[in-house]
């Protein structure tokens, strides 16, 4: 068998565990799922420019930057989102507590 199908089997063998690995992380199912298949994506086109020696913590490495690279996405979403609240809101006039 050559070491690109034995690759694809890796993940295919490791595909459950990256989706629980996301499932414990990430706040819905479908973000782990995408996240998984994002995993997987670039493990395969990583696999085609090179050999991949230890499948399983390629796989958790690429799982890492993914997740990384979904996380500051979301923080500068949240970011953008208080910036835009905060230009569109007047938010000069005073709270005041009733007695």
């Amino acid at each position: 068998m050559s070491k690109g199908k034995a690759f694809v089997r890796s993940v295919i063998r490791y595909e459950k565990e990256l989706r629980a690995y996301f499932l414990r992380l990430m706040s819905s199912r479908a973000d782990a799922e995408d996240l998984t298949q994002e995993v997987i994506l670039r493990a395969l086109c990583a696999a085609e420019r090179q050999e991949i020696e230890q499948p399983r913590a390629f796989l958790y490495g690429v799982a890492r930057n993914v997740l990384r690279s979904e996380v500051t996405k979301k923080s500068q979403s949240i970011i953008h989102y208080i910036e835009d609240l905060g230009a569109s809101e007047d938010f000069s006039t005073e709270f005041v507590l009733p007695p």
